[in-house]
C-alpha cells in the first residue's frame, strides 16, 4: 500500500508506513492473486447417424411372367408374323416384324437363338421362366 502522506509503498499487511509513521489505510480485502477461470469446453454433439435398412420396393407387374416354353414354341411356327412379340408385350416390334415378314426370316431365327439361350425378356423387362 501507498503512504498517502510519503507516497513510499509499504507491504500491503502493514498499518503504518514504515518511512514517515503515518497510518495507511487497510484495503477491506487483502490482496489475493487472481483466481483463473476455466472456462467450460464448448463442445457440440452431433446426434449420431443412424444407418438405417432401406425398404425394399416391391414392383408390381402388370401381367403374369412369361413362358419360355410358349414364346419358342409360337416363334417356331408363327415366327415370320412376330406372334411371340405380342405374346411377350412387344408390340411394336411385333407389327415391324408382321410387315417385313420376321425381318425376312433372319430376325425369326436370331430371335429362336435368343429364346433358347434364355437372353429373352418381355415388355415389361423380365427375363423369361
Amino acid at each position: 500500500m501507498t503512504c498517502p502522506k510519503c507516497g513510499f509503498s509499504n507491504n500491503a499487511n502493514d498499518t503504518r508506513c514504515q518511512k514517515c509513521g503515518a497510518a495507511v489505510p487497510v484495503s477491506q480485502q487483502p490482496a489475493q492473486p487472481a483466481q483463473q477461470q476455466y472456462a467450460q469446453p464448448q463442445q457440440q454433439y452431433a446426434q449420431p447417424q443412424q444407418q438405417y435398412a432401406q425398404p425394399v420396393q416391391q414392383v408390381v407387374y402388370a401381367s403374369p411372367p412369361k413362358s419360355k416354353i410358349v414364346a419358342f414354341i409360337l416363334c417356331f411356327f408363327f415366327g415370320l408374323f412376330g406372334v411371340h412379340h405380342f405374346y411377350m408385350g412387344n408390340i411394336v416390334i411385333g407389327v415391324i416384324q408382321l410387315f417385313t415378314c420376321g425381318g425376312f426370316g433372319i430376325w425369326c431365327l436370331l430371335d429362336l437363338i435368343i429364346i433358347l439361350c434364355g437372353g429373352y425378356t418381355d415388355g415389361e423387362g423380365r427375363f423369361l421362366q
